[in-house]
């Protein structure tokens, strides 16, 4: 029984690099890897950072509005505290965001991935633009409700 154990363990911790020799191994693939990180960074550079701009700016607006100087060390606290809140709001929702944005690439790569598992797995139907967008959808809708669920758990 422990031998069992181990040896799942081992191809549990070998899994990762054997992915990315088969990723780096066929172009294909890499391109359906690198789709969904572009994706994420994407969302990260328009989302993440934008928000923090837009709330620095705020925070300063508020100062000048109350008559506060913006070099003082409490504007200074209250803008490492800004970021500090920012930081943790972006932890939070970040990844349940960056996976309804790579849902769709997911499913092109498991496509693409299937003919190089082992054992060989049988041949999937091709099928139409129409089945495969109502997938994105479904996908979408799914990561949607469980982005929802989080927030309301």
């Amino acid at each position: 029984m422990t031998f069992d154990r181990s040896r799942s363990f081992a191809y549990g911790f070998t899994l990762p690099l054997t992915a990315a020799k088969l990723i780096l191994s066929h172009g294909k693939l890499m391109l359906w890897s690198l789709l969904p990180f572009a994706a994420t960074m994407a969302v990260y550079i328009l989302l993440v950072l934008k928000a923090q701009e837009a709330a620095h700016q705020g925070l300063l607006h508020y100062f000048d509005a109350w008559g506060w100087r913006q070099e003082g060390w409490f504007a200074m606290a209250m803008v490492i505290g800004m970021r500090v809140l920012l930081v943790l709001a972006g932890a939070l929702t970040f990844s349940m965001a960056a996976s309804i944005v790579t849902s769709p690439f997911n499913d092109f790569l498991a496509d693409c991935t299937e003919r190089y598992t082992t054992p060989q797995l049988d041949k999937v139907p091709d099928t139409s633009i129409m089945h495969k967008l109502k997938g994105i959808g479904i996908d979408v809708l799914k990561s949607l409700a469980a982005t929802a669920s989080g927030m309301f758990a």
